[in-house]
């Protein structure tokens, strides 16, 4: 079982950081467009947020299976408390980044959608600091 969850933890790494590397290498590439056509352009990139926050869900759950045999240990462990305060940190970011692309589909654009890229600026550090802190922890 503890060989099937590390799969699925690796894939929702995938899927959270390739969400945030594609959403970075877009959102660079595309800052020549027009005022009218980046937000359109934007808002089809919706569904990058979804496979985001689907990517960190996995996370979740499979790192709490995984992390079963450490909880009696986790005093002892600084890396996996501040590992696990940063997931707590982009799961919140993920979050709100979720309810601005809501909204911003709904409004067709506007402060939330300008907020995305913000936000994802945010989050893309602190997925790295979550995996350099496992690396560090798990060697």
């Amino acid at each position: 079982m503890r060989d099937i969850m590390l799969f699925i933890h690796f894939l929702g790494l995938i899927m959270g950081m390739g969400a945030g590397f594609a959403s970075l290498v877009i959102g660079v590439s595309n800052k020549d467009l027009s005022g009218e056509e980046r937000p359109k352009f934007m808002l089809r990139l919706r569904g990058l947020g979804y496979m985001g926050l689907t990517g960190i869900g996995l996370l979740i759950i499979s790192g709490l299976y995984l992390a079963t045999p450490y909880w009696s240990q986790i005093a002892t462990m600084p890396l996996f408390i501040a590992k696990l305060t940063l997931v707590v940190v982009l799961f919140t970011l993920a979050l709100i980044m979720d309810r601005r692309w809501r909204k911003a589909v709904k409004n067709g654009g506007g402060p939330d959608l300008a907020a995305i890229p913000k936000l994802g600026r945010l989050a893309f550090p602190v997925g790295i600091l979550i995996v350099l802190f496992a690396v560090l922890q798990f060697h």
